[in-house]
């Protein structure tokens, strides 16, 4: 990447959201963000954003979550999302599997809370196969947390 361009973050929340979560999500990734960043530029993708951009082209629910997890640009071979944020609470089937492959792929995937605390995920969990939309866990590494840069 240039250093011009921004690194691009990708917010992982619920598809049931609505603007005015989606605009709280923003505005706490923004902040948080923000500091880590030290002055570099960046950008954070929503999920329904980038849903409503690639998913049709992707073709599946599969397909559309590993282009989310691992796609890098083309033209730059960097990865097209420096890492996955995660709003803390329930994990649906699709957030469980773009965090699941990100980590596999070595990507840093953070999950945080509204006062803006953050922390290294280590992996996923089963919970309840059969709750599509909250079935799953992140696996939180607290000794790291607050402490990425």
């Amino acid at each position: 990447m240039t250093p011009s361009t921004p690194s691009r973050f990708f917010l992982a929340h619920s598809k049931s959201c609505g603007d005015l979560e989606i605009n709280e999500l923003r505005r706490i990734t923004t902040l948080m963000l923000g500091v880590l960043a030290r002055g570099q530029p960046f950008e954070i993708v929503m999920g329904r954003d980038y849903f409503h951009a690639r998913f049709k082209a992707a073709g599946s629910w599969d397909a559309w979550s590993h282009e989310v997890a691992t796609a890098v640009s083309y033209i730059t071979r960097e990865p097209i999302f420096k890492a996955i944020l995660v709003p803390e609470g329930a994990v649906g089937a699709g957030t469980a599997k773009i965090a699941k492959e990100a980590l596999a792929v070595r990507k840093p995937v953070f999950t945080f809370n509204r006062g803006g605390q953050w922390t290294r995920i280590v992996g996923v969990e089963v919970k309840n196969s059969d709750d599509w939309q909250g079935g799953w866990g992140l696996l939180q590494d607290e000794r790291l947390a607050g402490q990425e840069s």
